[in-house]
């Protein structure tokens, strides 16, 4: 089971603020999931879809959460406290980062699906 350690070692190195521990630990989900999925030898477009869904899902909310704590947000909704635009800023941040994930996740198991029904043919 020498997987068992890669996938929380390759979270563990994301907590590292650069670029590559998150390809790293994108990379190690594709492998994962696609040799669990009996498609050991599928990972790139898993990986490729991962990266692309993941940040793009991140830098959204990231952009989302700074455009709801912005000025015009404590203005325009001045019955709102500071703290209640603030749970709702993460909550953005939460919802697109949730898609892009959740995106990926669907592309890797639809991929994997569709290639099981092929081979039972």
């Amino acid at each position: 089971m020498p997987l068992a350690g890669a996938l929380p070692g390759s979270f563990g190195a994301t907590r590292r603020a650069n670029g590559s521990g998150r390809r790293w630990a994108a990379c190690s989900f594709a492998v994962i999931a696609c040799t669990l999925l009996a498609r050991p030898r599928a990972p790139t477009a898993s990986f490729l879809v991962l990266v692309a869904t993941h940040s793009a899902g991140y830098f959204l909310g990231d952009a989302s959460m700074k455009w709801l704590t912005g000025p015009s947000w404590i203005e325009t909704f001045p019955a709102l406290s500071k703290s209640q635009i603030g749970t709702l800023a993460k909550l953005s941040w939460g919802l697109f980062y949730g898609l892009g994930f959740g995106a990926s996740l669907g592309f890797t198991f639809a991929r994997a699906i569709q290639s099981m029904q092929q081979l039972d043919c």
